[in-house]
This record gives C-alpha cells, sequence and structure tokens, in this order.
C-alpha cells in the first residue's frame, strides 16, 4: 500500500521448449535488454503475454558504495517523505535514506539490499522506501526474491508492512504485502483501490493466501500485471488472480517496509524492527513512452522471443527455438 502523501516525479506465439545450441549467440542474450531478443515472454496463468524490455538488478555482490553510485541513482530513488500522525495513523512515519543499507552476509560471503522499520520512541516509526525512476512502465511481470525477518536475523516485530508493488496513484495499484502481524504464511494481494468513498472495505478488491510457505525465507514474489487481470505467483505457483480494478496508469516499481501504529499494520512496539531483504529484483515490462538503459532500442516486432522462467541463470533470458530474426 502506498501513502498518498508522496507527489512522484515523474499477446502472438505458443509455448516453446528452451533452446541449449550454447555456440548460437542467440542463446546467450544479455541480461538487460539483449539485442539479441524482440521480446520476452514469461510461464504461468492462461495468458500468453509478451513484453518489450527486460531489466535484472542483482543485489547479491555489491560494493560498499553502490548506493550512492550512478548505476544505482540512474534506477532507483530512495524516498525521504514524512507522513504525520492522525487518528488513523497514531504514528508519524518518517522514510529515511538511512534505512536503505547493503547487508553482507557471514564471513563476507554475498550480500542483500535490505529496507529497515523500527520504533524507538512513543510518537514515530521510521520506514524505508524505493521507487523506479522509470515511471512509464505498462504491464510487466515483476519478481522480487526476497525476505521479511528482524534484526540480525532474528523473527520480524509485530506492525510492519512489507510492500512489493507498482504504483500511479491510489486508484491504480496493484500490491504484494506482508504483514507481520499476520502468520509466516499468509500474504495479502490487493488491486487499488480497496476502500470505497465511505471508507468500507471493498471485498473483491484483495486476496488473502494463507498456508504459503513462510515469508520469513526466501522466496521469489511475482506480480503479472496484464492488460485485464493481475496475477500474483511465489515460487512461480500461481497463489491469487484478480480482474477488480486492474491499473490502466503508467505505473513504477515500488518497494517499501513502513507501519504507522494503525489498525491495517497493527503497532510496533517501542524497540521493535523489522527488515526487507532482497536479493535480486527481474522485470519484463512495456512502457507508455521512450525508455532508457542499457541496449536501449526501440519497440518493434517480435520475433526473437526469449523466456525468464525455466532459464539456467537466474536473471539471464534465454532464446526460444522457432524463433525467427
Amino acid at each position: 500500500m502506498r501513502s498518498s502523501t508522496f507527489l512522484p516525479l515523474f499477446s502472438m506465439l505458443g509455448a516453446f521448449r528452451a533452446l541449449s545450441l550454447a555456440d548460437d549467440p542467440r542463446t546467450n542474450p544479455a541480461k538487460d535488454n539483449s539485442p539479441n531478443c524482440s521480446c520476452y515472454t514469461v510461464d504461468g496463468g492462461n495468458d500468453t503475454a509478451y513484453f518489450t524490455f527486460h531489466r535484472f538488478w542483482d543485489f547479491r555482490n555489491l560494493s560498499p558504495d553502490h548506493l550512492t553510485s550512478d548505476a544505482w541513482n540512474a534506477d532507483w530513488w530512495i524516498q525521504n517523505w514524512t507522513s504525520p500522525a492522525s487518528s488513523d495513523s497514531p504514528l508519524e512515519r518518517i522514510n529515511l535514506v538511512e534505512n536503505v543499507g547493503i547487508l553482507t552476509g557471514k564471513n563476507g560471503n554475498g550480500t542483500a539490499l535490505t529496507l529497515n522499520t523500527y520504533r524507538n520512541n512513543s510518537h514515530t516509526q521510521f520506514t524505508a522506501e524505493i521507487q523506479s525512476m522509470q515511471q512509464n512502465i505498462k504491464h510487466a511481470s515483476i519478481r522480487f526474491h526476497a525476505r521479511v525477518v528482524g534484526s540480525n536475523g532474528s523473527e520480524a516485530s509485530k506492525g510492519a508492512c512489507a510492500g512489493l508493488f507498482t504504483w500511479s496513484n491510489d486508484d491504480n495499484e496493484s500490491d504484494i504485502e506482508i504483514l507481520t502481524q499476520d502468520p509466516l504464511g499468509t500474504i495479502r494481494y490487493t488491486n487499488q483501490p480497496d476502500l470505497d468513498k465511505a471508507g468500507n472495505a471493498i471485498p473483491q478488491a484483495s486476496i488473502t493466501s494463507t498456508a504459503l510457505p513462510p515469508w520469513s525465507l526466501f522466496h521469489t514474489h511475482r506480480i503479472d500485471w496484464l492488460a485485464h487481470a493481475t496475477h500474483w505467483f511465489l515460487d512461480d505457483a500461481l497463489v491469487a488472480a484478480n480482474t477488480y480494478s486492474v491499473p490502466q496508469r503508467p505505473s513504477g516499481i515500488f518497494m517499501n517496509l513502513w507501519g504507522d501504529g494503525g489498525s491495517w499494520t497493527g503497532e510496533m512496539a517501542q524497540g521493535g524492527s523489522a527488515v526487507l531483504v532482497l536479493e535480486w529484483v527481474e522485470a519484463v515490462f512495456n512502457t507508455s513512452g521512450p525508455v532508457k538503459g542499457p541496449g536501449k532500442r526501440a519497440e518493434g516486432k517480435c520475433g526473437v522471443v526469449c523466456r525468464v522462467d525455466g532459464v539456467r541463470e537466474i536473471g539471464w533470458p534465454e532464446v526460444y527455438p522457432n524463433s525467427k530474426n
């Protein structure tokens, strides 16, 4: 769920088997907008969708200064806005740049991107949010390999919400939401708005999936935002689908971890904390306008089709056979 206090800056072929000829240059596309791929397709659901662009953000081997690098700043924007307390949100919410960090594994092995939230006084919840600089995404398949824990890998304190979502405005938003006051196997999937003008819940807006694998462990959380439906997956298994209020406006990718003491998140105890840990994010998408990034090229006819699911290495698309230049 996205707070409305922030003002933003801003289907053709059937299924194929993977091509295995290692000496064919088309089998080794670049991880970002490969010139060898005319379009990308995904597995899952009943709809075949095709996307023009591909990006893979790998957080597993970051340098200590990555969050101030040109590469980071070209793609992501760490938020620093404040939302005041209210009758519905008893705690002031302050997004801090320093609440986004890089976690280094034991013995210096590997890294991950972290978003942190904590409460250390009676009035304030310190939170974190990241948005993509690109805000013209229209239809996408986005995957977040992530988990939610407490500090030092302990159990997350109750009173936080981890959000992985697309957003344009409060009526054009698709959410994956993990509430730390929920059981470990419960995740909420929503197309906004989920409240009517009188503040009453809209039942068809949200699906609560239970008996899922625990969100305290790493899993791949996925949103497929299509023209007439939103599908949500967990580790390639379809867990929810909705045709209500499918977003219609160009959007960005958002990740946040927050709480405000309200009924949705619950109130975190003083001294409590939670951490959203991300190893990577992958997206295939279409746009409503120009796009900047590696391998920039014009949208065109889908000739060489690449897949992103079932590949030999996550983040590196592979060409389907029978695709023609």
